[in-house]
């Protein structure tokens, strides 16, 4: 007669190893479960990145020269102001408020127009999509009219005096303007020296269409 099954120790070890396989899947479905979809992280890493243009626009308007601002070193995206630092550099400037808003700008942008492969291949799944695109297009445009209701406001302000200090700002080597209107009524805010966004035509841009070009397969690569 053959040991019972319970004493049996090649049994016993095969009990055991099946026993950690499934704890393993367990985990392992779980985990993914859990874990948000790449194309989620994606639409709140873009409304996150209008959030920071919105900050950036109030800060800008509360105080548009920077004047104010701690004597302590600074962040290089926030305030042209000179600060004492340690080491070899016995000054750091950093970046105007209107910079600051261009900056952001730019990070939104730049996000629309590259992203990961893992993103790039969730956002071309069908499934979900339409119901994703929507709810994420939704939000971003909520965000971004909030942000055009404070542009509106700066504008109507810098007409009013557009050669004031608040739209200018200094380096070591020259005076150039961060904000200004072009030609044709928009406004611009500095994202690099002379260089700028203009960020009426970044915010009113059309969310989804930018999503349903990623859906299908127009992304620039």
């Amino acid at each position: 007669m053959s040991a019972p099954a319970e004493w049996n120790p090649y049994v016993r070890k095969m009990v055991f190893w099946t026993g950690i396989c499934l704890v393993l899947i367990s985990l392992l479905i779980m985990a993914t479960g859990c874990s948000p979809r790449a194309r989620n992280q994606y639409a709140q890493d873009l409304v996150s990145a209008v959030d920071t243009i919105y900050t950036n626009l109030e800060q800008y308007r509360k105080n548009p020269s920077g004047v104010g601002k701690p004597a302590g070193p600074v962040d290089p995206g926030i305030n042209r102001k000179g600060a004492k630092i340690t080491g070899p550099e016995a000054v750091h400037e950093a970046r105007s408020y209107a910079e600051a808003v261009g900056a952001s700008l730019q990070k939104l942008m730049d996000s629309l127009d590259t992203i990961s492969f893992q993103v790039f291949m969730d956002v071309t799944d069908e499934k979900g999509y339409e119901e994703w695109a929507t709810a994420t297009n939704k939000i971003l445009r909520e965000k971004a009219d909030k942000c055009l209701d404070l542009v509106s406001q700066i504008k109507l302000e810098y007409k009013k005096n557009p050669g004031a200090v608040a739209y200018k700002t200094v380096s070591p080597t020259q005076v150039y303007p961060v904000v200004w209107l072009t030609p044709k009524d928009e406004l611009v805010f500095s994202s690099n020296g002379n260089k700028g966004l203009m960020i009426e035509h970044v915010l009113r841009q059309d969310f989804r269409a930018r999503l349903d070009a990623i859906h299908r397969r127009q992304i620039k690569q």
